[in-house]
């Protein structure tokens, strides 16, 4: 399983340090001396998922589509409101004013700050600027209500990248989806991946990389022998839409992936996602989601080596004590720091161990660490 002979001992750590101003619940977080794994924990609505959503924009920020991820209700019933509101959720909460802002630090020194502002006003709209505003999302509403007026809204949303502001654009509370075209996507720091907690339920994945790399191949097999010891091989067993399959030492054929349990496919897709994060960011919600704490070991040891190996900087959540401990004893405790996350009076506040001061913290002190 060890893809040990891969690994450079010096991890280039992309991102060193975060300050966000804010955004959503969020205000004057500092996440300082940033490291290889960084674990994020803390109390429900403290913020964890939102930090991964702001480092996710990181990849194109000036593309509105990517500031759109964070939006989190998706119920096709409000779906002609959810762009909108959506949006504007993103902004913070307890603040008049419409914006967003946040700066990190690369490992090189360089620093940047990233901002988006909105501005809202109410106007009048026809029935026939009502259709050709949909008409350009692809959204073609009943044309035999022609000749109404309503009123209605227009967010203008500019962002701006170490102050150099970016063109506008204008969506409207009664727009029914968002074009992904608004601007030519480009990566402008870093390649960032975010693995939500139901994303392994999907079932939509690649593993074709992993398939042509013999070495992770053959370690995501051996990997996957924690779950069923008669696993001998992974491959495609359809084409269009791809499906993949465990090839088992007592069977003839493969047996798709989707016939397995949970605790197998969030592997599998685990090491599908840090694969792809080659050289860029992870993001994972709640890292330790249908893993066992049988298979915890094994499965944290394999991520951290494979981090290591890719140049992959990873940032996870957690709500679980069991699964941050034994995150801290795998034997990669220099690479990985643990941020908890709480409030007081309102305010924000971020406590940050490296892996050697949270082993002791948990030991000695009988410290939570959430």
């Amino acid at each position: 399983m060890t893809m040990g002979s891969a690994i450079n001992p010096v991890a280039n750590i992309h991102i060193k340090h975060c300050n966000i101003g804010a955004y959503k619940g969020l205000q004057n977080i500092e996440l300082r001396d940033l490291n290889v794994i960084n674990v994020l924990t803390g109390n429900n609505n403290s913020g964890k998922t939102s930090i991964l959503e702001l480092l996710e924009t990181l990849e194109d920020p000036e593309n509105i589509y990517r500031w759109y991820a964070g939006v989190r209700f998706w119920n096709a019933r409000y779906r002609s409101s959810q762009v909108f509101d959506g949006i504007r959720l993103l902004f913070p909460i307890d603040s008049q004013e419409y914006k967003i802002l946040y700066s990190f630090m690369e490992a090189s020194g360089d620093e940047h700050s990233i901002e988006l502002h909105a501005d809202i006003e109410e106007r009048k709209f026809s029935s026939e600027q009502i259709y050709q505003i949909n008409k350009k999302y692809g959204i073609f509403p009943d044309e035999s209500d022609s000749g109404y007026i309503i009123d209605g809204k227009c967010m203008n949303l500019t962002s701006s990248i170490d102050g150099k502001q970016n063109d506008t654009v204008t969506i409207y509370d009664f727009q029914g989806d968002l074009l992904r075209r608004i601007v030519e996507k480009k990566i402008v720091f870093f390649k960032t991946l975010y693995l939500s907690t139901v994303a392994h339920v999907s079932h939509r994945f690649s593993l074709s990389d992993i398939l042509r790399d013999a070495e992770m191949h053959q370690s995501l097999v051996d990997l996957l022998k924690i779950f069923d010891a008669n696993i001998k091989n992974i491959t495609i067993i359809n084409e269009r839409p791809v499906e993949y399959g465990f090839v088992l030492d007592n069977c003839n054929e493969a047996i798709p992936i989707s016939s397995f349990g949970d605790g197998m496919k969030k592997t599998i897709i685990l090491a599908a996602y840090l694969l792809q994060a080659k050289d860029g960011i992870l993001l994972v919600d709640e890292f330790e989601t249908a893993i066992h704490t049988s298979a915890m070991d094994e499965v944290f040891a394999w991520m951290a080596e494979a981090a290591l190996r890719l140049n992959v900087q990873i940032f996870m959540t957690s709500h679980s004590e069991e699964a941050i401990n034994k995150l801290l004893r795998i034997g990669y405790k220099e690479y990985i720091n643990v941020y908890t996350l709480y409030k007081h009076e309102g305010i924000n506040y971020v406590r940050r161990l490296a892996g050697e001061e949270a082993i002791h913290a948990t030991d000695t002190l009988r410290l939570d660490l959430r």
